[in-house]
């Protein structure tokens, strides 16, 4: 583990800073950030910043600061979570929640996503308090919790019943999009200027009723396999615009619902797909396009 002594300047060694926020284990579900988010605030008071906790459930809190600005400048926020996902039935070269730090690299669930943020957020926003630096405008920082199952004990929670946590922000700064990209012998640094989002799309499929011991034609999961072609292929259409879509050329099978009863197979089987996607600067009737080329897959 490494020392809990010497905090007050723990903003100098971010590399010790995000090897102590590793060692928490906050997986979620079921979450359990409350110790993690016990020891940001800590490291904030004693930085000589004023915290608010705000929690939905007292075992999933999220933290807010506020470093004052001159009010020149609207509010700048940078928010993070420090939640991370599960670590079970995987092989770990290094235990994923010890933060070994070995030849240069700080090993450990959340080294990534997104406990380096916090670290690097945190350190930034303790080091201008220490330095008596006075921003244009206010620095609020928010640490969340929940983010990697929905959001609906962070960020969710504080957009519906905190909202004035967040008046007058203009811009901010969260989870980081991409990573450095070496082509050649040259570094890169991209910059994500757009989020993923989610198309859920429902179908019902019909077909002939059968017996669950018969082989059947044209039954509905046979057109439910065809229809899947379809919206493949309909997705497959727009790579002529070059656009950049997530997963584009994947489609992932939520839900197949139907009924039997008596060895009897139902006749109708609800299906519940999605995509994701990122689209920039898209024309909005091609948007629509796209939609309706989905559609038109379900249905063939």
């Amino acid at each position: 583990m490494v020392s809990a002594s010497n905090t007050s300047s723990i903003y100098q060694r971010p590399a010790e800073l995000l090897q102590r926020l590793i060692q928490f284990d906050t997986t979620n579900p079921p979450g359990n950030e409350t110790e993690c988010i016990a020891y940001i605030d800590t490291l904030l008071k004693k930085a000589g910043l004023e915290t608010t906790r705000l929690a939905k459930d007292p075992n999933r809190p999220n933290l807010i600061t506020r470093l004052k600005g001159r009010g020149s400048a609207p509010p700048l926020l940078l928010y993070g979570h420090v939640d991370v996902v599960t670590t079970t039935d995987q092989e770990w070269t290094h235990p994923p929640f010890e933060g070994k730090l070995v030849d240069d690299f700080i090993w450990g669930r959340g080294a990534l996503d997104m406990k380096s943020g916090i670290a690097m957020m945190l350190s930034a926003v303790m080091r201008a308090k220490t330095d008596n630096l006075i921003p244009a405008g206010d620095i609020v920082l928010a640490i969340l919790c929940d983010e990697e199952a929905g959001g609906e004990y962070g960020a969710k929670y504080l957009v519906e019943n905190h909202s004035d946590q967040f008046s007058g922000i203009q811009y901010a700064l969260g989870e980081f999009g991409s990573f450095t990209n070496h082509i050649g012998p040259k570094r890169f640094y991209p910059i994500q200027i757009a989020e993923k989002q989610i198309c859920w799309i429902k179908a019902t499929v019909r077909g002939p009723s059968g017996h669950g011991a018969l082989h059947m034609r044209g039954g509905a999961m046979s057109k439910l396999a065809d229809s899947s072609k379809g919206v493949k292929s309909a997705l497959d259409s727009f790579s002529k615009w070059k656009l950049t879509f997530h997963n584009l050329n994947e489609m992932y099978c939520v839900s197949i619902r139907g009924k039997m009863k008596q060895l009897r197979v139902k006749s109708r089987l609800d299906l519940t797909p999605f995509f994701s996607y990122v689209v920039v600067n898209v024309p909005f009737r091609k948007i629509c396009r796209l939609f309706e080329e989905v559609r038109i897959g379900l249905k063939t």
